[in-house]
């Protein structure tokens, strides 16, 4: 494809849901009219992890380029339809991945 991207991902450690936000927006400053399949990948190192998917899926939803809520493809695999910043007409598919890693405790 020359200088063209197919596919564009972010990796990242959780930071919170303004730490998702800024990704997402990251990202979309990436693509270009031709990158129509995305991703972000959280790693996230906390014990307590049901309520980071929680979050991470109620920031995704209101995101103002989204188009419609995500199609849930396992407990932490997520598939949003969103409009491209530069050509709404144009969409992109974008997959959020969760990966719980937690911090091993020290044992005594």
């Amino acid at each position: 494809m020359g200088n063209h991207n197919i596919f564009i991902a972010e990796c990242k450690y959780w930071s919170g849901a303004k730490g998702l936000g800024n990704t997402l927006d990251q990202l979309l400053r990436y693509v270009t009219w031709r990158d129509t399949k995305t991703s972000i990948i959280k790693f996230v190192d906390r014990k307590s992890f049901t309520p980071i998917v929680e979050e991470a899926t109620k920031t995704m939803g209101a995101h103002p380029l989204l188009v419609h809520q995500p199609k849930k493809e396992g407990d932490t695999r997520f598939r949003y339809t969103l409009k491209h910043p530069d050509d709404p007409k144009r969409l992109i598919s974008m997959t959020m991945l969760l990966f719980h890693i937690p911090k091993p405790t020290s044992s005594p």
